[in-house]
């Protein structure tokens, strides 16, 4: 097949985390031998990024830009304003997937302001325009051939949030390379943990993990991430006499892999997860997690089957569990063991890929 990949974003050199999980999985496309282009709103340019195309066009080109290229099917990630502006004016069969806040009212946006005449504004503008939004992606969804969905939890919530069903949707994960992420734990790195995370959002909650690190008796913490938040949580970690250190750059995703062999724990505090796809590649390595109780992440952990979950934002409680997993290094392996079985079953790419490739291949007849 000839797939499109559109998207607000895609990685490249100078921006490695844009919407790196739908690289992913173009890359798992170009492996099983399709032929795949992302496509990306905005001022003209192309580049390629391990090895997949991508272009970035101009809203009111971007139709004719696909359709020279003669795709088969059109697979929507990201169902903002402009990507749904552009796939409706396709004339080709489009396979949506939905991630996250692009179908949930998204209150954060009240924050962003820089002033309080900042804040205000937002504050007027906002409900108006998460409801334009929800208007939108409502009817955006009916009309498209399927919708996947990345967990259960997140098909209940956009329904919720979008006061509608979807009969025509699947649940589909996001896919784990279990290849490249291949199971190298050892006991010996136990009170190493690690946890990998955009530094750009609250809702990744690692200053929960930091002050659960802080709380922990004898454990430390790596952050793998960049981000506008880095100098404050930095400073969080300092405050507190954490054992934190960051890695302060970009780490590429084919070294995560040997990076997580250092380790011996994963943890996961956020505040919102529809997945938890960074979770799920530690756990294809053995990684046991700790984690708090919040969206998808229990369809991907259970507690006491891959490790441990916590109450939403109780990092107290986090620490607590941090101090549980390490106190025992027979319990530890057994759920360093569950956490690689549990990916096998739920989201490795095995699995995940040729339900896609089906599901693509089903709406381009």
């Amino acid at each position: 097949m000839r797939l499109v990949i559109l998207s607000p974003g895609y990685p490249a050199e100078n921006d490695p985390y844009n919407w790196a999980f739908v690289h992913a999985r173009a890359k798992l496309y170009r492996s099983a031998g399709h032929d795949v282009l992302a496509v990306v709103p905005g001022a003209r340019t192309r580049w390629v990024f391990e090895g997949v195309e991508a272009r970035q066009v101009p809203l009111k080109d971007l139709p004719q830009e696909i359709l020279v290229w003669r795709p088969d099917v059109v697979a929507v990630h990201g169902s903002y304003r402009k990507i749904i502006a552009a796939a409706r004016r396709l004339q080709l069969p489009r396979v949506v997937w939905v991630h996250g806040h692009e179908a949930l009212w998204e209150w954060g946006a009240f924050l962003r302001g820089a002033s309080l005449r900042a804040r205000i504004a937002l504050a007027v503008k906002t409900p108006f325009r998460l409801l334009a939004q929800q208007v939108r992606v409502r009817r955006f969804l009916r009309s498209s051939r399927f919708v996947v969905f990345v967990s259960a939890w997140m098909r209940r919530a956009a329904e919720r949030h979008t006061a509608t069903r979807y009969p025509h949707a699947i649940i589909i994960p996001n896919p784990v390379d279990t290849e490249l992420f291949r199971y190298a734990w050892e006991p010996t790195r136990l009170r190493r943990g690690i946890t990998a995370r955009s530094l750009n959002s609250r809702k990744y909650g690692v200053d929960l993990a930091i002050r659960a690190i802080a709380r922990a008796r004898d454990a430390d913490l790596r952050v793998v991430g960049t981000g506008a938040l880095e100098q404050s949580l930095r400073r969080l970690a300092q405050s507190l006499g954490a054992r934190v250190t960051f890695t302060g750059r970009f780490v590429p995703h084919e070294d995560m892999p040997r990076l997580y062999a250092q380790f011996g724990f994963f943890v996961a505090a956020s505040r919102v997860e529809a997945q938890g796809v960074a979770m799920c590649e530690a756990m294809a390595t053995g990684l046991p997690v700790v984690a708090t109780r919040v969206g998808g992440i229990p369809e991907f952990v259970q507690d006491g089957a891959g490790g441990l979950l916590v109450a939403p934002g109780d990092w107290r409680a986090l620490g607590a569990a941090i101090d549980a997993l390490l106190a025992d290094p027979g319990f530890a392996a057994g759920q360093s063991w569950a956490a690689r079985q549990r990916v096998l079953e739920t989201c490795s790419a095995a699995v995940v890929i040729p339900k896609e490739l089906h599901l693509l291949a089903e709406a381009a007849r």
